[in-house]
Order: C-alpha cells, then structure tokens, then sequence
C-alpha cells in the first residue's frame, strides 16, 4: 500500500481515490475540519497567501469523510487547495500524525501537521505546521 492510497476527495459529491499530485505538494494535516483554529487561523493564512505558493500544490488532509472536506473547502478554502480526506486515519497513520486526545470521545484524528511531498514522497516535514513557519522554510 503507497502512502496515499487511502486518500479520497469529493468533487460535487462524486468521491474518487486522491494521489498527492506529482511536482512539489505542501501537505497540511488538520485535526478537524470546521473547528475553531483549522477554520479561523491554519486554512485562511493558506488561503490568503497561496499565490506565494505557487509553485506547490496545497493540499489539506484531515480524518474526516470527503463530504467533510469538500464542504469545508467550498465554505472557507479556495479552488487552488485540495481538501482530502484520510476517513480511517491510514495516511496519518502511516506518517505517524495520529493524536489520541480526543480518541476515547470522538475516534482517530490527526495532529496539525505540514510535509513537502516531491513527487508522491515525503521529502521534508516542517518544524510548525502554520504557513508562516512553513514559507520560511520553504
């Protein structure tokens, strides 16, 4: 199993598989989509300083269903992010960004997170996952 096979993404309902995209991808995991501070703080500073990226693709991760995410991106994001969903945590998981403080209330999810992907691999993960931090060191 790669990394991301356990990705999905829901484009106007119609959920299909997700691949992180081939090229450089700034990877954000966010513990819950529409709570306070991955609504509020964590995706308006990608939103409003996405031209600054552009030479990567933004893509937000969260356990949550691709139904989540797509509503989350619509209300809040912008079409130049893709908001995925990781629904069993695997992907999180995997790059071991699982938080258990909420696990016993309301299941898996991940901590706030953000890598550089380079062609589908994990080539670095940032110090702090805010978009400050992450152009920094970019």
């Amino acid at each position: 199993m790669n990394i991301e096979s356990q990705l999905y993404k829901s484009t106007d309902g119609d959920v299909k598989p997700y691949q992180i995209p081939k090229g450089k991808a700034i990877v954000v995991g966010i513990p819950s989509a529409f709570s306070p501070g991955c609504t509020f703080k964590h995706l308006p500073d990608f939103v409003n300083n996405i031209n600054k990226l552009s030479n990567y693709k933004v893509v937000m991760v969260a356990i949550e269903t691709p139904y989540t995410m797509e509503a989350w991106n619509k209300k809040y994001g912008s079409e130049k992010i893709d908001s995925v969903a990781d629904p069993l945590g695997l992907f999180c998981e995997k790059l071991s960004e699982i938080c258990g403080q909420w696990e016993n209330m309301i299941g898996k999810t991940c901590n706030r997170f953000a890598y550089l992907f380079q062609d589908g691999k994990v080539s670095k993960k940032f110090s702090n996952p805010w978009f400050e931090n992450v152009y920094k060191e970019l």
